[in-house]
């Protein structure tokens, strides 16, 4: 299964959401901050991050910033308790989830994220 990183500065969310997708079989890493997640981004290089907005000190912006020009080839979903949906594909982010997160919706995004949902644009690709 593909592998994913969960950067969210709350322990109750990163519970919550490593539980659920190692849960149905992903290979799930976690960090507590956004310099914690570049770190372990460009180490294990995972094929989905899922990162929280709002998080003291380097931000999930920032942090998305860093990791789409330092691991382009990684899928970052961001979340979040507002509304932030338009801001994350303007900035790139491939999906955006808002609190309160329910385990049908996270493992949706993430299949749509490596490929294995049925809303993956790059199965449509000639």
């Amino acid at each position: 299964m593909p592998r994913v990183l969960v950067v969210d500065n709350e322990g109750p969310i990163r519970s919550l959401l490593s539980d659920v997708l190692r849960g149905s079989g992903y290979n799930v890493s976690v960090a507590r901050s956004g310099f914690e997640a570049i770190e372990i981004a460009t180490a294990l290089r995972p094929e989905v991050v899922m990162l929280d907005v709002n998080m003291p000190g380097f931000d999930g912006w920032a942090t998305l910033e860093q990791l789409r020009s330092t691991c382009p080839e990684i899928k970052v979903l961001m979340m979040s308790g507002a509304d932030h949906a338009v801001e994350a594909d303007e900035r790139g982010a491939i999906a955006f989830l808002e609190k309160p997160y329910f385990p049908a919706d996270i493992l949706a995004a993430v299949a749509r994220a490596t490929g294995d949902g049925p809303n993956d644009p790059s199965r449509h690709a000639a």
